[in-house]
Formats: structure tokens, C-alpha cells, sequence
């Protein structure tokens, strides 16, 4: 049996009495119905309750001593000295058998202290003594002496705290013995001991009317002397002069069938149901126990909110025949009659029979019905409504879920007779029950006529068990019970077996114990807990009477369904079913492979252990695997699912989802929508369905689809296959690369990989404009048509954009990059604003094998960048820009007119370069290096010298078609050895100099002129050595020179000017101005020295434009117009004027006005003075011929 916690019949008592704050004076005898009392000192102030309840009135109230005072129903004890007595001069209390009960509350406990006390210890030899005391340990005992017989009764320690409040019973028969039972009620604990000392009786003392003392002990009556005195206070003190006061609190059942009702009388201890005579704390007097014991017992609790335990059956035997007969029916009932019948091994209803479709047709009439020997028989009626008012209460019924409505009869049972009545239907008032009256003849067939609502039973036995309204505590015990909660808030426990329980409206707690249980619930906010079996569990009441309930199915393999409004279900262990139907529900199905349906609402969902299946329904929900291998889908709404722990399957469906499979080989499927998809660790399968998804597949090696959409895909190490899909999508699988390191390890910087294999990726981006970077390893991408971006990462990649204008970044490592169609940007090596430590030249490099890259640029205008060591590069059709950066590389241009960088001047490896057909531009050659310009289509190739110093030609022919020459160029040191040779081939232009690398004369020998800085010292024709207050840079990039080719630089060869000046070539702006000195000057314009700009000077051998890509002009200015040395001829320094200043930016403008204000207007242009004459275009050319 469950143990419940109650107080004592004092809490009732007390709870509907009144109490005062103040410390009382007295209180007066106690007047109760409760049998046996003798004695009552409750400590409650007022006439109607008085403190002690002897029969002849003679026994004394309590006298205080010390500080005990009374205060709110309670006699207060400081311990100090505090105690009460109760004198008399009778022998009231020499009980031979008697029950003493009292309520207490330690405050501080010191030693041992007694509650209460008879006699003198120091006398207990001669007198008896008797004593219940609590111990400084936690401990309540008990002393009971007498004629030398000591009975010694203890509670374990720790029994109790300091502030518990304890309730303490002692019962005693001179002839049997005693017990003792002690409850903790605010642990809620009990413990009942007992003893068989015959003998011992409260003839205690040396006189008739012997005190008994509260809270302390006498110790000798010859000095009044006291000890043991109690700290707390004492609710209640009550003497009884039986050894079972006032019966026990329950209504027991015998061992055979019992009907148990208000008539019922056979509790031994005479507690009755519906008798106002219950002890529980805090009930109403009507509120019973009943324990039907064995048999089969039939119990109606009547009123009161009642705890019901039913217990076994007996089996049945062979069929016999019981004889119903319709004895009468009034005009105006039209109601259906049933027979039926309770199998004991299956505990349901069966061999329905119909007996009259209309009960007025059938009176006078007998049926027979078979029912099997100890069987359980009932019969019920419907309406033609549909209706039923059972007998005597007129409480409106709808039909069960059997399809019928059972009655509560007359009880008239005469010779295995039965005789029962049905009010009318029409609910008249009348409660004569003659409306409709049956007879039923039990016969030989020892069954049992039942007329309650009976679903189940088995082969051990069962109890019929039935409440109406009222909040009742049902318990079924062992057995197939079945339990009707009815109306009111209940508390149901099957107990033991196969139960059937229908818990009825209201807030109802149902346990349905051990066995296969049936739990119909519903009509308020229920909590369930199937209990161990395979359960069934049903909200039976529909949508209208639903409430927000908690359910646990309990272990064993359950089926759940929860109803329509927010409910929490706890599958627990077992394969369970579970059903959220309706509402925003919490779900948990606990260990065991479940089945979870979240169905609609807003559910969250968690599978728990083992391999569960979840289906999320409609509504947005939320739904974790946990361990197992799971499989959950989210189908409607916007889900968050997570499989966690195991190889889940989970799929979002419809719906912005986000789903993830946690540890384990998953396969997650975002479904239609942008969802979020995330493997986790482990080898898993992703797809992103439609929409635009985030992926994020984890680490492992892993297998994912974008699907449709523009998806962004994510993932850490590992093996990774990709597809992007449709739709213009990111994807990045180098998360986690962060301290990745190449195969190819580089000494003094990094270690090679020590897993070569771990994260080597493929990844199809699909058709779009994507987004692509794999990091670590050799990974192959393919990204289809559109404008993609890629980023190989390190190590040795295959790189296939398609179609589409793409930006492709190799990195680290020898990579083959295919960059299909369309105007593609290739770094074969790192990026853009990238720092390479590893862009070494060979020779210096101490790995020169981990940036030999493979580029096919493909159709279209191309920009293609190769990098370290040696690279081969494809240009294809187009106008493509190539720079094949250092060490050996060979480019083939490929149709189209092609910029082709060849790496490094002084690159101590030859590289090899061909331009193909049309117009192509070579630049950054060297000594070692082979050009071939190519003869195909507008063939027009040009090779740029640009800064390589002193060379002289060799071996120079013309190519048969004269307008383009092939041979060697030698470069010259200072003594015009030869250092080295480049060889060209079709080649119809050579540039051979260019503007950054002009020298010019200081003081301190002659320096480049793009090292020049504000400050410097420099060498003037006039004023001698002047400082720089400013210089200035203007790079012309070729889109500018395509806009204006006006700008493009003019070559001065040397010796040009006369005189051997320039001594070496020079390549100046076509505004600068060179200094001529000649007969020429003195003879056109009376001048020894004038100024001419070098494009005026186009004409004069060795002075022509050139057709570069790009060019940088350099100016630097001094407080005058100065004019300088450069490459060993006089030249003009930067005058200020409207034209000069509009021809540089506004940054240096502002820069020049800042250190010269009086520029800013015509009259400060005007002091800055030229050095010299300044001829006019038509002047200089007087000087050309």
C-alpha cells in the first residue's frame, strides 16, 4: 500500500475551531463525538470545547507551572522549568487498556526531555511509572512499568529535526501487549512498534488519582522535585480508554464479496462510509479510506473526496444461466435493455446482449443470459436520446465508450436476487425507480451482479471501484481493476495488474501502477503516469473539455495520445507511441526506440535514448534526437530539429528550417524553404533542398547539396564532396584550416602535413555566380557557367570555372586551374594583397616544386598572374594580361593582342614565352628568356626593354614578310661585356627604355630619379647645388594612354642632342623640356642656351614616341626654375604654370600650393620665372632639320 502523510484527527478538529494570539489563562473541558475519549486538553479558549471530557466531569483541567502559558491552540514550554499537570481523585485513568495521543513541536532539544509522564521515576519499581520522552539524537521513545514489567519502545535516531511536528500514539492492553506509533508529519514518515508484555496497565502511583505531568517528569512526589523539562509546544493531549480509539481512520472490506456502501457495517472498528467519522488532516468528515480486502467487492464511496484501494477477484468457472426479467416500464420510457458480461481473463466487456429494443415490449418477460461462474454480470439501459439518469441521484450520464450507460440500483439482493430500478429518463424527481425495474436471478452461477461501468479485469481478480463528483483518491491494488474517476478533481493508482481506468473530468492524478494499462483522462489539467506494462492513453473527452496536461507513460511500450491543448508527455523507457495531436506540446519519449507525433502546434520534441522516429507535423517545432540512430522529420512549419548523438536521418520538410545531426553519420535534408542545415561531427549527407540554405556540414567526411538557391555552404575537416546546385552560392570548406600546412613542408618556416589525404574536397558549385575557397589538400572544384570566385587554398588543386567572368586564386601549391569562358582574373599562386613567403626564386628557393602551376586562361579577355617557380600558362583566345611572375615559365598567349610579363628582369631562369596570332606586348624579359611574338592574325608584337640597362642586338633578321625581325639581344655591363642574352622571334617593335630609371647628378655621385625625396641635394647649371622642396609622381596607367595618346613618353637614344648627350638613353615626359645648345640656338634666336619640349623634338635622329602600356612620370621642384643633369644632359626641373599644375593631382597641387601660397594666383605663375627661353613648337623645329 502507498502511504499518504496526514495528521492526526486533531488537524481536522482544530482546523474548524478558533484560536487567540495571547498567552490564555485557562481553557475549559473538550465536548466531542469522538468514541472512547476520556481526556482531551487542546489548549483551545471558549465554552464550546471544554478541556477534559470525563464521564462523571470529576478529572481536574491542567494546572501551569513556570512560563507555560497557552497561545494560538498550543500550551507553550520554554524548557526551563515549564510543565503542566492534570490531578485527580478517581481512578478515571487506571486504564487496563486505554490509547494516549498527543501532537508536539520541539523548539531546541537538550538531553532527553519528556512530553508527558505518570508517576514517579524514583518510585517506578514500587508504583509503575510510565513516560513518552524525545532524545537530544533525533529519537522518541517510551517507558511503561509496572509490578516490575518494563516495556521500552524507540524510534531510530534522527527520527525527527528541531521544528518537526510529530504525532505520537501509544495503545495499551493489560491482556496483549502494546504499540506505538510514531508520525513525522512534517517529513511525512511513520514508524509503529509494538510489544507483548501482558500485564501493563496505568494503575500507576500511590493513589487514585495520580497527575500526569506535561512536559516534564516527577521524579519524587516526597519533594515535588521535576526534571526532563520539554522546549516547544504541545498541540493536543487526548486519552481514550480503548486500545482503538474512535475506529481506525478505514473502511476494511471482509475476504469475501463485498458491497461496500453507506449501509455497509462490517469494518471491524466500526468506520462506516459517509459517516462523518474521518481522521485525515485537513479533510471534511465525509472524506473515507476504503480498503475492499479480498473478494469481489463492489465499492461506492458516496460524497466526500475519498481514497478507494480494491483488491484481488476470484477466477471463474463454467458457464450457468442468470435470468433477467423486465418487471415493469412506464408508458413514457423508450429505452434499449442490455445484458452483459465482465471477462475475467481479458477484462473487457463481451457477449453483449441485447434484450429489448424497447423495455415496454419486454415486461413480464424473462430472458436468460450465460455467464461463467464466479463472472461478473451487468446490465444497462440507453434512451432513445441517448441518455440515462441513473437511480436516485438525477445526474445526466452520456453513453460510455462501450456504447452503453450502466445504473446505480436499489441494492435489494433477496436469495441471490437482484432487484434494480431506473429513475425516469425524463428526470421527474420522482426517485421511485419504478419506471423501469428489472429482476435478476443469479442462480447456481456464484457470479457477481454488478451495475457500474466495468471495462476491465483479469485472471487474478479485480475491484469495481466508481466515484461521483468530489476530488477522491481511487486505488485499485492488485488485480485488473476498473476505476471511474467521475467528476471532480481526483487521484487514481491501478495498482498491480491490467487496468482500466476512466478518470472523468476534472484535474485528475492517475497512476496506473504495474500492467497493461487503459487510462481515459480528460476534461481538466490531468496528470498521468501510465506506470510500468505497456499502456494505452487516451484524452477521451474531445477538444471542448481538454486541458494542459502532463503525462508519463511510465516504462514498457506505451501509446499516448495527449489531446488538444498544451500538454508535456514523458514517454519514459520503452518503445513507445506518442501523440501530441492538438496544441504546444513538450514531448519527451525517453529510452526505447519511440514514435513520436508531434502532429499539430508548436511542439518540442525529444526522442531520447535508442532509435526513434519523430514526425513534427504542422506548427514550428522543435525536436532532438539524443542518442540512438534517429529519424526526425519536421514536415510542416518552420522546425528546429536536431538528431545529436548517433546516425540520424532527419529531414526539415516545408518551412525556413534548422536542422542538424549532431555526432554521428547523419543524413539531414533542409526540405523546401531557407533553411539551416548542419551535419556535425561525422561522415554525413546533407542536402539543402529549395530555397536559400545555410549548410553547414561539420567535420568528417561529408557529402553535401545545396539544391536550389542561393545557398551558402560551410565545412571543417575533412573529405567533403559538394554540389552547390542552382543558384549562386558560397562555399567555403576551409573552416578549421586555420593552422592547416601544406603537403610540401619549407624549412625554417613550416613542417610538411603530416595528412596529406584528411581534407581533400570536390566541390561542384553548380551554374551561378559563386563563391568558392577549400583549403587544405588537393581538393578539385568545379564551379559551371557564371561569375564565380575561387580559392583553391594550399596544396595541389584542380580548378574548373566554366563559363563566366571568374576570379580564381590557386595558392600554395603546384594547381592546375582550367578557367573556361569569359574575361577571367587567375592568381596561380596567393592572392591579391597576400604576403608570399614563398615566392622565392629558384636557385635561392629552398623548395622549388611546391608552385608549379597549370593555366588554361580559355576564351575571353583574360588576367592571369603565375607566381613562384615554374609555371605553364595558357592565354587562349582574347586579349589576355599574363604575368608569369618568377622562375621558369613557359606562357603561350593564344590568339587575341596579349600582355605577356615574363617574371623578373634579372630572373636567373629563362622563361619562354609565345604572344600567338594577333597583336601582342612582351614585357619583364631577361637574360635566358625566348620570346616569340607569333605571326597569326593582325600581327603587330612588340618587346619592351623597359630598365635593362646597356644591350646591343645580334644576330637580328627580317622575317620574310619585312615588317618584323627575329635574332638575340646581349645586356652589357659598364665595360660592354656581355652578361647575357635574350632570344626573340617575329618580333615588330622593340622598346628600349623607360622613364623610372633616369639618373641624376648630386653632389654625391648620380642617383635614380625615382629615389629622389624633398630635401635632397641636387647639382644645378645655375645656382649650384639646390635642395628638393618638392617632388611629385603621375603614374599613366593604359587605359589613360588609350584616352589620350598624347601623353604617351618620347625616347631620347643617346647622343641624340649632339655632342654624345644624352650619354645614355633617356625617356621623359613629351612637355619636359631638354636644354639645346648649338650654332642652331645663336643663329635663330641670338640664345646660347634655350629650352625645347622633347615632343617638339620628334624628327631629330634617335627621338621618337613610344608605344608603352603604361608609364610613370616623375617631377621634383626647387624654390626656382632650375636646370639639372639627367642621364648626362641638361634638362629642365618642374616649372609651375596653368598647364603644368592642371597635369597633376589634386593632392599635389594643393602639396605645391602649401609650400608655395603665391601660386595660388596669374601674378605668383607669373614671378616663376624659366630658367631660359622656351621655344615654341614652330621654333624647335627649326632646331630638328
Amino acid at each position: 500500500m502507498t502511504y499518504y502523510c496526514y495528521g492526526s484527527w486533531m488537524d481536522w478538529f482544530k482546523s474548524h475551531s478558533t484560536t487567540t494570539a495571547e498567552c490564555d489563562t485557562g481553557y475549559a473541558n473538550a465536548d466531542t463525538n469522538t468514541s472512547g475519549l476520556i481526556g482531551l486538553w487542546d489548549f483551545l479558549k471558549g465554552t464550546e470545547y471544554k478541556d477534559t471530557a470525563l464521564d462523571d466531569g470529576i478529572a481536574n483541567d491542567g494546572i501551569k507551572f513556570g512560563n507555560a502559558c497557552v497561545s494560538d491552540g498550543k500550551l507553550l514550554l520554554d524548557g526551563n522549568g515549564d510543565y503542566m499537570t492534570i490531578g485527580g481523585n478517581d481512578n478515571a485513568f487506571d486504564l487496563q487498556q486505554g490509547t494516549i495521543e498527543m501532537q508536539f513541536t520541539q523548539k531546541c532539544a537538550t538531553g532527553n526531555d519528556t512530553l508527558i509522564s505518570r508517576g514517579e521515576v524514583n518510585d517506578y519499581n514500587a508504583e509503575g511509572y510510565f513516560e513518552i520522552s524525545v532524545s537530544e539524537d533525533g529519537r522518541v521513545y517510551m517507558y511503561h512499568v509496572d509490578d516490575g514489567k518494563i516495556a521500552y519502545l524507540s524510534t531510530e535516531k534522527c527520527f525527527f529535526n528541531e521544528g518537526d511536528t510529530l504525532n505520537v500514539s501509544y495503545s495499551w492492553d493489560a491482556d496483549t501487549g502494546g504499540s506505538f506509533t510514531v508520525q513525522n508529519l512534517t517529513q511525512c514518515s511513520e514508524v509503529t512498534l509494538g510489544h507483548n508484555i501482558t500485564g501493563l496497565d496505568m494503575d500507576i502511583g500511590d493513589n487514585d488519582g495520580e497527575s500526569w505531568t506535561v512536559g516534564a517528569r516527577e521524579v519524587d512526589d516526597t519533594d515535588g522535585c521535576y526534571d526532563q523539562y520539554f522546549q516547544g509546544s504541545i498541540d493536543y493531549v487526548a486519552v481514550f480508554n480503548n486500545a482503538n480509539p474512535a475506529g481506525d481512520g478505514y473502511v476494511e472490506g471482509s475476504s469475501g464479496n463485498d458491497l461496500i456502501d453507506t449501509d455497509y457495517i462490517g469494518d471491524p472498528e466500526g468506520d462506516m462510509i459517509d459517516n462523518e467519522d474521518a481522521i485525515l488532516a485537513n479533510s471534511d468528515l465525509n472524506d473515507d479510506i476504503v480498503l475492499a480486502g479480498a473478494g469481489n467487492d463492489t465499492v461506492k464511496a458516496g460524497e466526500g473526496n475519498d481514497i478507494i484501494y480494491g483488491d484481488s477477484k476470484q477466477g471463474a468457472g463454467e458457464a450457468s444461466p442468470v435470468t433477467i426479467s423486465i418487471d415493469s416500464a412506464s408508458a413514457g420510457m423508450a429505452s434499449k435493455i442490455y445484458a452483459y458480461t465482465i471477462d475475467p481473463e481479458t477484462g473487457k466487456i463481451s457477449n453483449v446482449m441485447l434484450l429489448e429494443d424497447d423495455a415496454r415490449d419486454g415486461v413480464g418477460k424473462t430472458y436468460e443470459y450465460n455467464v461463467a461462474q464466479g463472472g461478473v454480470v451487468g446490465v444497462g439501459i440507453v434512451n432513445d436520446q441517448g441518455q440515462f439518469l441513473s437511480s436516485g441521484y438525477g445526474d445526466n450520464v452520456g453513453l460510455n465508450s462501450d456504447g452503453l450507460v450502466h445504473t446505480k440500483g436499489l441494492g435489494q439482493v433477496d436469495d441471490s436476487t437482484v432487484k434494480i430500478g431506473f429513475e425516469d429518463w425524463a428526470c421527474l424527481g420522482d426517485k421511485d425507480f419504478n419506471d423501469v425495474t428489472l429482476t435478476i436471478d443469479l442462480g447456481t452461477s456464484g457470479a457477481t451482479f454488478d451495475n457500474a461501468h466495468y471495462t476491465t479485469s483479469s485472471s487474478v481478480g479485480s475491484a469495481i471501484v466508481t466515484e461521483g463528483a468530489g476530488d477522491d483518491l481511487l486505488y485499485g491494488e492488485e488485480g485488473d481493476d476498473t476505476i471511474y474517476g467521475e467528476g471532480g478533481n481526483d487521484t487514481i493508482d491501478g495498482g498491480i495488474g491490467d487496468d482500466s481506468i476512466d478518470a472523468g473530468e476534472g484535474t485528475d492524478s492517475v497512476l496506473g501502477g504495474d500492467g497493461n494499462d487503459t487510462i481515459i483522462y480528460g476534461g481538466g489539467n490531468d496528470t498521468i503516469d501510465g506506470g510500468a506494462g505497456n499502456d494505452y492513453i487516451d484524452d477521451g473527452y474531445g477538444v471542448i473539455k481538454d486541458g494542459a496536461n502532463l503525462i508519463h507513460g511510465g516504462d514498457g511500450n506505451d501509446t499516448v495520445y495527449s489531446g488538444n491543448s498544451n500538454d508535456t508527455v514523458y514517454g519514459d523507457a520503452g518503445n513507445d507511441e506518442l501523440h501530441a495531436e492538438g496544441g504546444n506540446d513538450t514531448i519527451d519519449g525517453g529510452a526505447g526506440a519511440d514514435l513520436i507525433f508531434g502532429d499539430d502546434g508548436d511542439d518540442s520534441i525529444k526522442g531520447g535514448a535508442d532509435n526513434d522516429t519523430i514526425h513534427g507535423g504542422e506548427g514550428n517545432d522543435s525536436a532532438v534526437g539524443d542518442t540512438g540512430n534517429d529519424t526526425i522529420l519536421g514536415e510542416g512549419g518552420n522546425d528546429t530539429l536536431r538528431g545529436e548523438e548517433g546516425n540520424d536521418y532527419v529531414d526539415g520538410g516545408a518551412g525556413n528550417d534548422s536542422v542538424s545531426g549532431g555526432a554521428g553519420d547523419d543524413t539531414v535534408l533542409g526540405g523546401d524553404g531557407d533553411d539551416l542545415v548542419r551535419g556535425g561531427s561525422g561522415n554525413d549527407s546533407m542536402s539543402g533542398g529549395k530555397g536559400n540554405d545555410y549548410i553547414d556540414s561539420g567535420s568528417g567526411d561529408d557529402s553535401v547539396d545545396g539544391g536550389e538557391g542561393h545557398d551558402t555552404i560551410v565545412s571543417y575537416n575533412g573529405a567533403d564532396t559538394i554540389y552547390g546546385g542552382a543558384g549562386n552560392d558560397s562555399i567555403d570548406s576551409s573552416w578549421g584550416d586555420a593552422n592547416a600546412l601544406p603537403d610540401l613542408g619549407y624549412p625554417g618556416l613550416f613542417p610538411a602535413d603530416s595528412d596529406t589525404e584528411n581534407d581533400r574536397d570536390y566541390v561542384d558549385a553548380g551554374e551561378g555566380n559563386n563563391w568558392v575557397s577549400t583549403g587544405d589538400d588537393r581538393d578539385t572544384i568545379i564551379s559551371g557557367s557564371g561569375n564565380d570566385t575561387i580559392d583553391g587554398g594550399i596544396d595541389n588543386d584542380s580548378i574548373s570555372s566554366g563559363a563566366g567572368n571568374d576570379f580564381i586564386v590557386g595558392g600554395e601549391g603546384s594547381d592546375t586551374i582550367l578557367a573556361g569562358d569569359g574575361n577571367d582574373t587567375v592568381y596561380a599562386g596567393f592572392g591579391p594583397g597576400t604576403d608570399d613567403a614563398l615566392n622565392v626564386p629558384d636557385g635561392q628557393d629552398l623548395v622549388e616544386n611546391n608552385g608549379r602551376d597549370y593555366v588554361d586562361a580559355g576564351a575571353g579577355d583574360d588576367l592571369v598572374y603565375g607566381s613562384d617557380d615554374a609555371d605553364t600558362i595558357l592565354g587562349g583566345s582574347g586579349n589576355d594580361t599574363i604575368d608569369g611572375g618568377i622562375d621558369a615559365d613557359s606562357i603561350l598567349g593564344g590568339s587575341g593582342d596579349d600582355v605577356i610579363t615574363l617574371g623578373l628582369k634579372n630572373d636567373a631562369h629563362a622563361d619562354y614565352a609565345s604572344g600567338g596570332d594577333d597583336r601582342d606586348y612582351f614585357t619583364g624579359v631577361g637574360a635566358g628568356d625566348t620570346v616569340d611574338g607569333g605571326t597569326g592574325g593582325n600581327d603587330y608584337d612588340t618587346l619592351d626593354l623597359t630598365g635593362l640597362g646597356k644591350w646591343q642586338y645580334s644576330n637580328v633578321t627580317t622575317d620574310a614578310d619585312g615588317d618584323s625581325s627575329s635574332g638575340s639581344i646581349n645586356f652589357l655591363d659598364s665595360l660592354g661585356n656581355v652578361t647575357g642574352t635574350l632570344k626573340f622571334n617575329e618580333i615588330e617593335k622593340i622598346i628600349p627604355c623607360f622613364t623610372p630609371g633616369t639618373v641624376i647628378a648630386t653632389p654625391m655621385g648620380e642617383r635614380l630619379v625615382e629615389e629622389l625625396q624633398a630635401g635632397d641635394r641636387i647639382i644645378t647649371r645655375d645656382n649650384g647645388i639646390q635642395r628638393i622642396r618638392w617632388v611629385g609622381t603621375k603614374n599613366v596607367t593604359s587605359l589613360d594612354l588609350q584616352r589620350a595618346p598624347h601623353l604617351r613618353p618620347i625616347m631620347i637614344k643617346a647622343g641624340a642632342l649632339g655632342n654624345g648627350l644624352p650619354e645614355t638613353d633617356i625617356m621623359v615626359s613629351p612637355n619636359h623640356r631638354m636644354l639645346i645648345a648649338n650654332e642652331k640656338t645663336s643663329l635663330y634666336f641670338e640664345e646660347p642656351e634655350v629650352l625645347a619640349a622633347a615632343k617638339h623634338l620628334i624628327g631629330t635622329p634617335g627621338i621618337y614616341e613610344v608605344n608603352v602600356p603604361s608609364t610613370t612620370y616623375i617631377h621634383f621642384m626647387f624654390d626656382r626654375h632650375e636646370v639639372v643633369l639627367s642621364n648626362g644632359c641638361w634638362s629642365e626641373s618642374f616649372q609651375p604654370g596653368d598647364y603644368s599644375l592642371k597635369g597633376i593631382g589634386a593632392e599635389q597641387r594643393n602639396e605645391i600650393f602649401e609650400l608655395f601660397p603665391e601660386l595660388k594666383n596669374q601674378k605668383g605663375l607669373e614671378s616663376f620665372e624659366a630658367a631660359r627661353r622656351s621655344l615654341k613648337k614652330h621654333e624647335a623645329k627649326l632646331l630638328v632639320h
